[in-house]
C-alpha cells in the first residue's frame, strides 16, 4: 500500500506536541507561512525538513503519512491545485477532460 503524506496529520502531531504554528516555526527554523503551507498541503516538505520536524515534534517521519484513499477531499484538492500550478498551459480541447478528471479525484 502506497503512503502519502500528509498535511493533516503535520498539524495533529504539531497539536499533540503542544506547539502553536508559530512556535513551531521558530523550532524548526522556517516560517510560519511555510509551516501553514505543509500543513494544508499546498506544499510538500523537502525530506531533510521532515525529519527536522519529526524530532521538534518527537515522532517518526512515517507518523506524518498515510495510506492512500485516506486523504480527506480538501487535502486531494489541495495536492491538485499544487500539480497545476506546476503544468504547463493546457490546450483549450484540453480543459473538459482535464474538469472531469478533477472532479473525479476530489469526489469521495
Amino acid at each position: 500500500m502506497t503512503r502519502t503524506l500528509s498535511g493533516t496529520r503535520l498539524r495533529q502531531l504539531r497539536h499533540a506536541a503542544g506547539y502553536t504554528v508559530d512556535q513551531a516555526a521558530e523550532k524548526i527554523g522556517r516560517s510560519t507561512h511555510t509551516i501553514r503551507s505543509y500543513e494544508s498541503g499546498r506544499v510538500s516538505p523537502p525530506a531533510h525538513v521532515l525529519g527536522e520536524i519529526a524530532a521538534v515534534y518527537d515522532c517518526q517521519v512515517s507518523d506524518f503519512y498515510a495510506a492512500d484513499g485516506s486523504q480527506d477531499a480538501d487535502e486531494r484538492l489541495a495536492a491538485i491545485k499544487a500539480a497545476a500550478r506546476n503544468a504547463p498551459p493546457l490546450a483549450p480541447e484540453d480543459l473538459g477532460v482535464i474538469v472531469s478528471l478533477l472532479a473525479a479525484a476530489v469526489a469521495p
